[in-house]
């Protein structure tokens, strides 16, 4: 009996001490779980912030300065005016009579010049006006009118051209006028031509 009971005794302290070193396990095993958990760490109330950083933004080129030169005009002198003026003749529907010009100062260092100038396509040729300029300025024509026949225009002192007409009387054919020639003188005042009188067989 004294055997049995130790016996008995032995495997109850044995039980026990199993039980014992399952608990100290299980504790141990729990607080190495517990540890290997991150604690949460406080985040600062405010969080330094960084200064925006500039950002390239795209500049659109600007032109260059460039110079800009006045508009000339050119010089009123017989080396250029006669051209310039042929050129505006035609452009209103008129040809320059060839060795038809007649220039005198305009009193104020330029040339008084006019042009007898025939209409572009007159199978005739009797359809004619006086263009006037005061070097390659445009100032008018002597009619409103085409005349019949223009015979001459010459110099007629300081800014004053003169220009002599065919007349026509009434009958007369286109080939032979029977009136006396008529000779209208013009003068520049520097702001208008001012006739001397009325051209035959003309409408002014």
């Amino acid at each position: 009996m004294t055997s049995l009971r130790m016996l008995a005794v032995l495997a109850v302290a044995a039980f026990v001490a199993g039980v014992a070193v399952v608990v100290a396990v299980h504790q141990l095993s729990s607080r190495n779980a517990l540890s290997a958990v991150p604690t949460a760490t406080a985040r600062p109330t405010s969080l330094p912030t960084n200064p925006p950083r500039p950002t390239a933004t795209a500049s659109t080129p600007q032109p260059a300065a460039t110079a800009t030169v006045a508009p000339t005009t050119a010089p009123t002198t017989p080396a250029n005016a006669p051209a310039a003026d042929r050129a505006l003749i035609r452009a209103h529907g008129y040809v320059p009579d060839g060795g038809s010009m007649a220039g005198t100062p305009d009193g104020s260092g330029g040339t008084l010049y006019a042009w007898i100038a025939t209409c572009a396509g007159s199978a005739d040729g009797h359809c004619q006006r006086v263009f006037f300029f005061d070097g390659t300025r445009y100032l008018g024509t002597d009619t409103r009118y085409d005349s019949s026949e223009i015979l001459h225009a010459a110099g007629a002192g300081n800014a004053a051209i003169k220009v002599t007409y065919a007349n026509y009387l009434p009958g007369d054919p286109l080939c032979c006028p029977s009136g006396k020639p008529v000779t209208i003188t013009y003068r520049w005042n520097g702001q208008h031509l001012v006739p001397s009188g009325t051209p035959p067989n003309a409408q002014t």
